[in-house]
């Protein structure tokens, strides 16, 4: 289901709005005698769709690791990621436990060998995949369930993974993990002049939850 805009995927996982918006962008193939279409990194749901679903969501958190790679390796990318779903029978390979047990490693071997990538860039690659796979909560069924954005400061890191994004709890919107309380709500009572320990008295929270949501949220309004 269709939930999030690209300006709010990119704020939320931090990627650049361009980068993403090319990550989803359909192109042509020009250099075959008949041009044909080149479909994207990441499907939205319905190609006339401008929202992006909660998978697509996680593929673009997974993908983050492919601005590691210099210049742009889209055909190859794609390529390695229909060779390695092929190869384990999976689709939507990067939403699957699959991905989790085997499914990155096999990913960063074909890319590297199809994009030339030197053994230190998929060192790389494969370390930085295995921190993002350390942000996602699987379902009984192998699919992603949750998503735990990271935040780019020590903020809140006195608690593992201190906020959540799950399709089932307020509409697919960022939550303090465990309370399903949004943090724009908690971003709002701050800014309106309530302190941190008053929120998370409120809340019945800890202070470095509360913490951790203002700083997410305010790192949406410093990127928009």
């Amino acid at each position: 289901m269709p939930l999030y805009r690209v300006s709010e995927a990119a704020r939320y996982l931090q990627i650049p709005p361009a980068t993403l918006s090319q990550w989803l962008k359909w192109e042509v193939d020009l250099s075959q005698p008949e041009p044909r279409p080149v479909e994207p990194l990441i499907r939205r749901p319905d190609r006339e769709a401008k929202e992006l679903s909660f998978f697509n969501l996680v593929e673009a958190h997974l993908l983050q690791v492919l601005r590691i790679v210099s210049g742009d390796h889209r055909a190859q990318i794609k390529a390695a990621l229909a060779h390695v779903e092929q190869q384990l029978k999976t689709p939507h390979l990067l939403t699957c436990k699959t991905f989790q047990t085997n499914g990155a490693d096999l990913l960063v071997n074909a890319l590297g060998q199809s994009a030339r990538l030197s053994r230190s860039k998929q060192l790389t690659m494969g370390t930085q995949f295995q921190h993002l796979l350390t942000r996602l909560e699987w379902d009984g069924e192998g699919k992603v369930a949750r998503l735990f954005p990271i935040l780019q400061s020590g903020v809140g890191t006195e608690i593992d993974r201190p906020l959540m994004i799950d399709p089932q709890v307020s509409f697919g919107r960022p939550v303090i993990a465990g309370t399903g309380v949004p943090t724009s709500i908690v971003a709002d009572l701050f800014e309106a002049g309530d302190s941190i320990q008053a929120i998370a008295e409120d809340y019945n929270c800890k202070p470095e939850q509360i913490a951790a949501a203002v700083y997410f949220e305010s790192q949406d309004k410093q990127a928009a």
